[in-house]
């Protein structure tokens, strides 16, 4: 995990997706004895989501799941540093003002959601009413999950079965995607990697700690 330098631990997408199942599954641990993890346990479940989906659609060229300015810009800046490439091969003198590399901004989660493939696709917009039992409990953690994350002043009275209900829905999803990403050629991450940890979670869910 760590670079050339100790000073630095390196990221990607699948070892934060990894470093958020695993989060989660020790908050679901931890609810055995203190039901206030259950903040956590709602935060890390949507990350985990949000980083299932993340490796089902990053490219080879780091873009696919960004918001759809940060994509544009990013193809513009590659286009840009192909035709001074040519420029260069050619000894063509360069006149177009050189472009720093865009800032990255991931897409939102319902976005994201809404580019997975056909079968995995879901929709959480739009009344409640109208969405299914899954789109129904991602919907709600997320906005569960935004509370707290932006710390709104607002107290929480939380239904804890209700809540894991949602949990368990969202780490299913996040199983699917991974499942299913797992076995194209474009894969991020593998799903035998990471079948202990869902394994894992759903067993702790299963014991409805709270």
């Amino acid at each position: 995990m760590n670079t050339a330098s100790d000073s630095f631990v390196y990221f990607d997408p699948r070892r934060d997706f990894e470093a958020s199942l695993t989060i989660l599954c020790d908050s679901l641990e931890n609810l055995k004895s203190n039901p206030f993890f259950l903040k956590s346990a709602v935060i890390h479940a949507v990350l985990a989501l949000q980083g299932a989906c993340v490796c089902s659609l990053v490219r080879s060229d780091g873009t696919g799941a960004f918001e759809k300015r940060t994509e544009r810009q990013i193809r513009e800046y590659f286009d840009l540093q192909s035709q001074k490439a040519m420029c260069d091969a050619k000894g063509v003198q360069w006149i177009l003002e050189d472009k720093d590399f865009p800032e990255e901004r991931l897409a939102s989660l319902s976005e994201l959601l809404m580019r997975l493939p056909a079968d995995l696709r879901v929709s959480i917009k739009g009344p409640t009413d109208n969405l299914n039992e899954t789109a129904r409990a991602v919907a709600f953690l997320k906005e569960l999950r935004d509370d707290f994350v932006h710390f709104k002043t607002s107290t929480h009275l939380i239904h804890p079965k209700s809540t894991l209900n949602a949990i368990r829905c969202t780490v299913l999803l996040a199983q699917r995607i991974v499942a299913a990403q797992s076995n194209t050629s474009a894969r991020t991450i593998s799903f035998a990697e990471v079948e202990g940890l869902f394994k894992r979670a759903l067993a702790l869910l299963d014991e409805h700690p709270i």
